[in-house]
């Protein structure tokens, strides 16, 4: 690898050139790349392995090619990184295979020409890459995320829970959804959107009367529903998860 390049930035019709070494360079970026190496083994402990179980580390991603990416990940696996498959064309080639999986799940032959190829063997799982919840008040009246449906939960899912309401004598509920984890404050999670139940019957005790239901389907569309148990009123809404955008919404 070269020691030193050279840098031409252009600004507002003023040429300017650097000379960046590779020691500088490391030192700008170390930061970054550390980051990674910690988001690379929390990875790995969350799908219960470890390196020693792992054959093959594969560099994806053009940020990969960075020496110091490679050293660093050497460092933490212990092993050598593969150079059999081209970094910046490692994604490609993984949604490729992705394709050829849902064709196999779907029952159909992929063919080059008249010749059917034989499908690639292996299973792909989507689970979910962030928790979603519903607001709730903790023991001391603080707001925090209650998990329907837990990180890594597979795709496909459905999770119903009861609640009880904030206080006596209330008439309707706002559900708001998050993506966030358990316990962790509002503040910090993502609203996904809410929707109200409205005209429930007053009640002076606080029993657990609010049945949610969060269904989640195999083309990202969720749908939160919310249930009044003493009543039998309920309202509900879709989201489609993976944009994030609000399909419908109903009440009854």
């Amino acid at each position: 690898a070269q020691s030193q390049s050279q840098v031409v930035l252009f600004c507002e019709g003023k040429q300017l050139q650097l000379t960046i070494t590779r020691q500088q360079f490391n030192q700008w970026v170390r930061d970054l790349a550390e980051k990674t190496m910690t988001k690379t083994e929390q990875t790995v402990k969350e799908a219960n392995l470890d390196f020693t179980g792992i054959d093959e580390v594969y560099a994806v991603g053009g940020g990969s090619m960075m020496p110091i990416v490679t050293e660093l990940l050497e460092e933490l696996t212990g092993k050598k990184v593969s150079r059999c498959c081209e970094p910046h064309c490692a994604a490609a080639l993984g949604a490729v295979l992705a394709g050829r999986i849902e064709y196999e799940r779907q029952g159909r032959s992929y063919t080059c020409g008249d010749v059917a190829l034989p499908g690639p063997g292996v299973y792909l799982r989507e689970i979910l890459s962030h928790g979603i919840g519903v607001l709730v008040l903790d023991q001391k009246d603080r707001e925090i995320c209650f998990e329907m449906l837990p990180k890594d939960t597979p795709v496909p899912s459905i999770q119903t829970k009861l609640f009880k309401l904030s206080g006596p004598g209330q008439t309707e509920v706002l559900i708001k959804l998050l993506q966030g984890n358990d316990g962790q404050n509002v503040k910090d999670c993502t609203a996904l959107g809410h929707f109200e139940l409205k005209d429930l019957p007053p009640r002076p005790d606080l029993i657990g009367r609010i049945e949610i239901t969060f269904t989640l389907d195999a083309n990202g569309i969720l749908s939160a529903k919310a249930r009044d148990v003493v009543s039998g009123k309920q309202s509900e809404m879709e989201i489609d998860y993976k944009s994030g955008i609000t399909a419908n919404q109903a009440s009854v």
